[in-house]
């Protein structure tokens, strides 16, 4: 039986020139949220979480915006579209404004929602003009590459918001990086290696990437040469680009001691302590050592 979809206020009206749908802005709380996801479709697709925690992050940051997307029920108030924005309003807690369509007598079909062209957030950065545009997948990869290197875990992708703090608090770096793995076809996780120690003397590290990834005079056992082999070693998973990271790391701090290391597995090995060191280097110049100033480490 059709269930008339009753709007909670406040609501504000909009006028269509669609026959059969009808239109509203509703700023949705968390307990409409809730009540309008008892209507969720029962074959709707799984959850995504790491969705649903992206969008609360963005929620709580005030960075969500009013746009034509709307949350949609068809003609017998079954919520058809917008599952994980009404979940992200729980887990966030805020108040967020939505388009709200309901169909009414208008048949639609759910197998063609949500099966555009999804809009990453490389893509975003550039419509903002946080990055050029065209390098945009390449400052995104690195960003991601960095969070994981700083916090020693594979993170969940980061929000817009979060790509954008981290971007600005480590931009020379990553910019280098970023460029490095467009004109040199380093992975990202190199790129995060030389976007972090970067400031500690961009000089010397600038030089190192370049050299090493060029294969160019490279020092026996120096930094730079056990830097060429850990490039040319394969990364399947997301844990061994880490790790790999973290190595690259810890050859960037050998090369500016001018360590020189007899065996590529010690240089690899105890590479943590090649972060704690770099993080030291950094102190020692006023630079701090978390994801971002504000979170910095005494």
């Amino acid at each position: 039986m059709t269930q008339k979809l009753k709007f909670m206020s406040p609501v504000v009206e909009v006028s269509s020139s669609v026959p059969g749908i009808k239109f509203a802005v509703v700023e949705v709380t968390p307990a409409i949220a809730l009540e309008w996801l008892k209507r969720n479709f029962s074959r709707n697709r799984s959850l995504n979480k790491a969705a649903v925690a992206r969008y609360a992050r963005e929620m709580k940051a005030g960075a969500w915006r009013l746009s034509h997307q709307s949350i949609a029920f068809d003609s017998s108030g079954t919520l058809i579209d917008g599952q994980h924005r009404l979940r992200a309003v729980v887990e966030s807690g805020c108040t967020v404004a939505f388009l709200v369509s309901h169909y009414e007598g208008l048949a639609t079909s759910l197998e063609v929602i949500d099966t555009g062209t999804v809009r990453p957030l490389a893509s975003v950065m550039e419509i903002r003009g946080t990055v050029d545009k065209g390098t945009g997948a390449s400052v995104s990869a690195v960003l991601n590459a960095l969070a994981n290197l700083i916090s020693g875990a594979i993170r969940r992708q980061l929000s817009t918001p979060d790509m954008e703090r981290l971007y600005a608090a480590h931009r020379e770096g990553i910019d280098f990086g970023a460029q490095l793995s467009r004109s040199h076809k380093i992975t990202a996780a190199f790129g995060a290696a030389a976007a972090y120690t970067y400031p500690i003397c961009p000089q010397r590290i600038e030089s190192l990437f370049v050299q090493a990834a060029k294969n160019d005079g490279l020092s026996i056992y120096s930094g730079a040469w056990h830097l060429n082999r850990l490039l040319r070693l394969g990364s399947q998973t997301h844990a061994q680009r880490l790790d790999n990271s973290q190595a690259a790391v810890k050859c960037a701090m050998l090369h500016m001691k001018d360590r020189e290391v007899k065996l590529l597995k010690v240089a690899v090995e105890g590479s943590l302590d090649g972060m704690a060191w770099a993080e030291k280097e950094r102190v020692k110049l006023g630079l701090f050592t978390g994801m971002w100033a504000d979170e910095a480490s005494p």
